[in-house]
């Protein structure tokens, strides 16, 4: 579960069940560079 804001969690796997299907619901999409570090 992720933290509401403006708390915060660092990325990891666990969170992708939760994060994927928002992800793949925005209308523009997301880059692969959003999480580059």
């Amino acid at each position: 579960m992720t933290p509401s804001y403006p708390q915060f969690s660092d990325l990891h796997i666990n969170l992708r069940r939760g994060l994927h299907p928002l992800f793949q619901g925005l209308k523009d999409g997301i880059s692969e560079f959003t999480f580059a570090n």
